[in-house]
């Protein structure tokens, strides 16, 4: 009994997917490089975050990267670092009013909403949601001897990279 083989055109459909697939990756790689590269120079934290920032949103084309440090009083954050606008520094975040960064600090644990006009945590602000055309909001805590310290709070726009 003889296997079927794939046709000429499957296979190179095959290939082509896999090689878009590895040039994809391929290009995040080298941002995390550049990034590496780039604070390498700078021994200033302020420097170094808003590095970081940058480069993320620029590297995945993000309508949002911001990088938060926790207070230890309060129900509050800091953020230290903003790519959509890098003159905002040291500016005092409350956690009531961004649920998903407070879960992330809580849980430990990254907080993926892929749609989040319909999130149902999130109901209070759909409307400013909508209209600034927010589609996902992914916030990776930053952990420090198994406490979460921090976070990295990335938002991508309808219509843009996922």
């Amino acid at each position: 009994m003889t296997m079927p083989t794939p046709s000429v055109q499957e296979e190179v459909e095959r290939l082509s997917a896999r090689v878009a697939s590895l040039e994809h990756e391929r290009k995040h790689l080298l941002a995390v490089i550049e990034i590496l590269e780039e604070i390498a120079g700078s021994l200033h934290f302020v420097d170094v975050v808003q590095s970081i920032a940058r480069r993320l949103g620029e590297a995945f084309g993000l309508d949002r990267c911001s990088i938060f440090l926790v207070e230890r009083e309060a129900n509050t954050v800091r953020l230290v670092a903003s790519y959509e606008d890098p003159s905002i520094r040291n500016y005092i975040v409350d956690l009531d009013r961004y649920p998903e960064l407070g879960e992330a600090l809580r849980t430990g644990e990254t907080v993926f909403i892929p749609d989040a006009a319909s999130a149902p945590t999130l109901r209070h602000i759909q409307g400013a949601l909508a209209n600034r055309r927010v589609k996902t909001i992914t916030v990776v805590p930053i952990t420090y001897r198994g406490a979460a310290i921090g976070a990295i709070f990335l938002r991508t726009f309808r219509d843009g990279p996922s």
